[in-house]
């Protein structure tokens, strides 16, 4: 028999509601709190009556959920993430790629940039798009896919930083 798995109250940490993600405390606001924690809850027949204003049945988003990244409360705007995750200072590069920057990084836009795929590898056109001043590296986007790089002085350039994504870059795959 199929038993449904039952959400603990403390890994919810969103509801999708009237295609809006909402805190649970303005969710329990718009919807009201018995609805919310009903549903949570998993309480029988939730489903018939905890449902938004469009008719559609509520939405649970649980914490360490990809769709939390650099999203806020609809209601109070509050951010929905963990409060330290990276996502929030560089939040294009997750919207448009996937990428979350390492901590220290700042998004930034400047003019493409020649940046040489390793060592004895050809330069390619990229953008910079987040940098750590301290640490001299950041994230570009070369072909269209976002790659981490690093400055060398002694070059006076851009390189590819892991031969992974030197490898996916020349269409070789993975290592």
């Amino acid at each position: 028999m199929f038993e449904r798995r039952r959400l603990r109250i403390d890994t919810v940490v969103a509801i999708v509601a009237d295609a809006d993600m909402l805190c649970i405390s303005c969710a329990e606001i718009l919807y009201g709190k018995e609805k919310v924690q009903a549903f949570i809850e998993c309480q029988p027949g939730y489903e018939e009556w905890c449902r938004d204003h469009e008719g559609n049945v509520l939405g649970a988003v649980l914490a360490d959920s990809l769709d939390l990244h650099t999203m806020y409360c609809g209601g109070c705007g509050v951010p929905l993430c963990d409060e330290y995750c990276p996502c929030y200072a560089c939040p294009s590069l997750w919207q448009e790629y996937r990428v979350i920057a390492d901590e220290g990084m700042q998004e930034e836009y400047t003019s493409s940039e020649r940046i040489r795929l390793g060592d004895e590898g050809a330069f390619v056109e990229g953008d910079i798009r987040a940098w750590d001043w301290e640490r001299d590296k950041g994230i570009a986007i070369v072909q269209n896919q976002a790659v981490y790089v690093t400055w060398c002085e002694e070059e006076g350039g851009y390189y590819v930083v892991t031969q992974q994504d030197i490898q996916r870059l020349m269409g070789l795959g993975d290592v």
